[in-house]
């Protein structure tokens, strides 16, 4: 179970940075992703993400497969509740070894994880970006102008925030 929390905190902190840095961007539409990834699954409730989206997920994998490896198939891949691809789309294959499909299911639920507690992330990341004043960016741009000293102020900042919520 700790290997699960090693694995998904980073990467949930990666989905929260992208999420956080694409709300703040200056393009409409990279700026609309952002706020909708942020929106969008803070406004589902977990639950339904861990039970639901996971099964999206791997259907998701399966249907991208079908459509890469079996172009000549005819039927639909939705029959009333059953979603059938052909055989070479399965993910993993029914021949893999049974360590495969553990595999593939602990990274399924890392990433179903990481994207989710990565939109908290994001949102919390999101008004920490927030709380830094236009007049002290544009001071740190006249400064320098190649912005590093921008990206030392906010992680001094995130430190002092992490600080105060310990």
């Amino acid at each position: 179970m700790l290997i699960l929390l090693a694995v998904t905190a980073p990467a949930a902190l990666v989905f929260g940075f992208g999420g956080a840095t694409l709300a703040r961007a200056r393009l409409l539409p990279l700026r609309l992703i952002g706020k909708t990834y942020i929106s969008a699954v803070r406004g589902v409730p977990d639950i339904a993400f861990f039970l639901f989206f996971v099964i999206a997920l791997d259907q998701g994998f399966e249907w991208l497969r079908h459509q890469a490896l079996c172009p000549d198939w005819n039927e639909p891949i939705r029959q009333g509740n059953d979603f059938v691809v052909c055989a070479a789309a399965k993910l993993p294959l029914g021949t893999a070894p049974q360590y495969v499909h553990e595999i593939y299911g602990f990274f399924t639920a890392v990433l179903t994880f990481a994207i989710v507690f990565g939109a908290f992330a994001a949102n919390v990341l999101y008004g920490a970006m927030r709380a830094v004043q236009e007049i002290v960016l544009s001071h740190m741009k006249i400064l320098n102008p190649n912005n590093h000293f921008h990206l030392n102020y906010f992680l001094m900042k995130m430190r002092e925030f992490v600080k105060h919520l310990m």
